[in-house]
């Protein structure tokens, strides 16, 4: 995930700029949808509404710790990261539009004790692979089915009778995907109404008790309050149903508000806060026996630019959710299963354009995870540093630094430390 940022810091930037104009100009009504299309003008074909952009990247990896464990057991890995980036926009008639992008990499490693695995990612640094179908009704309905898939490295802790963990390392798939429709009440005034799925699953068998299925539903109404502002609320409801029958399912119930504002200077202030209501039916693993309640709920995120070369992104996160670990008795004869787990925690990003061709990133991430069910509990620390220079015409080269450090576990050895070194080529077709 980390190296496919650095290839397209200067495209974010320029999406970050084109975004605070939209929202500067667009406050004539409401718009239909939260997300922006911004079309990559710079593309590969063209027939004629349809725009496709091909670019291609190798990457060479070095992983102190591909095995995510302490001490002596640690084992390090070299890998070869080959991929593939793709992006597509077709407007198939004046009311329906296609807009689809992925950046699909494997990695292979020559040595270590890493696992191959599939990444998918998505375009210009983007978490995750994304295709959204947009169905105009008029002028003021519109219907979206959104899709959006990634794949990448996680850590699983099997605990031994609450004293010591072990760490291993596997590639984690999710999918969400929802059919939203949207109507503007008022010009000013939209209702939202959603249907969505999420699944979560590994390729791993012995770890098939970690794959789930999320069905749900949502409601939004959002109110433009003046130019430069508009506030909602929403509420969603949802049910956890686990593929085996080892871990409890759950309900899931969110209740909050949401909100975008621009400031006069350009900062974009965007975010959701309210509450989370986790209800466990422990029938499955009556050894887990925490049930659930309310917690705070919040993604935030403050993007501002200072001058032409520099951008800023600062986020705020907390919530509840499925948890992966489980915990073993002494005699291995007993498995107990974590109902849920808290997270919260923030990040910083930095992409500052050095010159016309060379563009250098900072981020930091640190995230808190509590586990119910006296299950694992640890802090994260996750910093990067890099830079990408164009060296001809349709490519360019990048290196960087990646550090992760998981510390204050509540059993021996579930704390690692692990750094990256990222190199190579993106190349444009």
């Amino acid at each position: 995930m980390y190296s496919s940022i650095l290839s397209s810091a200067r495209q974010k930037a320029l999406i970050s700029l084109s975004t605070i104009f939209v929202s500067l100009t667009s406050w004539s009504q409401i718009s239909l949808t939260d997300d922006e299309t911004v079309v990559n003008e710079d593309y590969n074909l063209r027939f004629g509404e349809l725009y496709v952009d091909f670019a291609g990247s190798v990457t060479a990896s070095f992983d102190s710790n591909v095995n995510y464990r302490s001490g002596e057991e640690k084992e390090n890995g070299t890998a070869i990261v080959p991929g593939i980036e793709t992006s597509v926009f077709w407007a198939l008639s004046p009311y329906v539009t296609l807009d689809a992008g992925a950046n699909i990499r494997y990695r292979n490693y020559l040595d270590g004790d890493g696992n191959d695995s599939l990444l998918i990612e998505g375009r210009d640094g983007g978490n995750s692979a994304d295709l959204d179908l947009e169905f105009l009704l008029g002028d003021d309905s519109l219907f979206t089915f959104s899709n959006s898939l990634s794949g990448n490295s996680d850590t699983f802790s099997r605990t031994i009778n609450s004293r010591e963990a072990i760490n291993d390392n596997y590639t984690a798939y999710f999918y969400s995907g929802m059919l939203d429709y949207a109507q503007r009440i008022t010009p000013y005034t939209r209702l939202n109404l959603g249907l969505f799925r999420n699944y979560s699953w590994t390729e791993q068998d012995d770890l098939s008790f970690n794959d789930y299925t999320e069905d749900g539903v949502e409601a939004r109404i959002n109110s433009q309050i003046r130019d430069d502002m508009t506030l909602g609320v929403k509420a969603s409801a949802s049910k956890v149903d686990y593929e085996d029958s080892l871990r409890n399912e759950f309900d899931l119930l969110f209740v909050g508000l949401e909100f975008s504002t621009t400031t006069e200077a350009g900062a974009i202030f965007t975010g959701t806060v309210g509450a989370q209501n986790i209800d466990v039916d422990i029938a499955n693993d009556p050894l887990s026996t925490d049930d659930g309640g309310w917690f705070p709920s919040a993604d935030v995120q403050l993007t501002f630019n200072v001058g032409q070369f520099v951008s800023h992104e600062i986020g705020v996160f907390s919530g509840a959710g499925a948890a992966s670990s489980i915990a073993l008795s002494q005699d291995l004869t007993q498995f107990s299963y974590p109902n849920f787990a808290e997270s919260y925690g923030g990040s910083y990003a930095l992409d500052y354009l050095i010159t016309e061709n060379m563009v250098l990133r900072f981020s930091y991430e640190y995230n808190r995870v509590e586990e119910s069910d006296a299950g694992l509990e640890y802090k994260d620390h996750r910093l990067e540093l890099g830079t990408s220079v164009d060296t001809f015409e349709q490519g360019s080269v990048f290196v960087s630094f990646q550090y992760q450090n998981r510390f204050d576990a509540n059993v021996e050895n579930a704390g690692f430390v692990r750094y990256l070194l990222n190199g190579g080529l993106q190349f444009e077709f």
